[in-house]
């Protein structure tokens, strides 16, 4: 995950000492859904986020539930990208192609508005047959710095999805 505070720069200009609670704000709920979802902070840019997981669906989810508890139209607002694939630590830094991706996701204009979580096709492919998500495809892009297009889905939680209504699976059955 790669997520940034929408405004940052304009709060920053005008009342610094607001901007650092915004993102103390957003700090704080992002580590608290990080945990919750087995993810780990790695580092942070200022307005900027960048959060590791093993799984995508707990990467997606954990998105989702910071999106919903940033809710509300007050600051701080976020953009989340999300792309998958090996990383390379060091120390406790990551580097990899997919935190590029992340990045250019979170700040593709127009589908990463704030509130948005936007995912590349990697992360599609693992999630699109999770029924706790509405996944729109809304386009073929090239990102900056990186060589091939690539396909851009915007996803959120289905309204009022219960674990309950997912069809039961029969005996001998797969």
């Amino acid at each position: 995950i790669f997520a940034d505070m929408v405004g940052y720069t304009r709060w920053l200009e005008t009342d610094q000492v607001y901007a650092m609670k915004l993102v103390a704000e957003a700090r704080k709920v992002i580590a608290a859904e990080a945990e919750e979802y087995g993810g780990i902070v790695h580092r942070q840019f200022g307005d900027g986020f960048l959060v590791s997981f093993a799984s995508t669906v707990d990467a997606v989810r954990c998105a989702l539930a910071t999106q919903d508890k940033l809710s509300g139209g007050n600051p701080p607002a976020l953009r989340i990208g999300i792309d998958m694939g090996d990383v390379v630590m060091s120390g406790d830094d990551i580097h990899a192609p997919a935190v590029n991706v992340a990045a250019r996701l979170q700040s593709l204009e127009p589908y990463a508005a704030p509130g948005t979580v936007v995912v590349s096709e990697n992360v599609w492919r693992q999630i699109r047959n999770q029924g706790e998500f509405e996944i729109e495809h809304v386009g073929r892009e090239f990102l900056k710095n990186v060589t091939e297009p690539a396909e851009i889905f915007v996803v959120k939680f289905r309204p009022s999805y219960d674990l309950g209504d997912s069809p039961q699976m029969q005996p001998g059955s797969s």
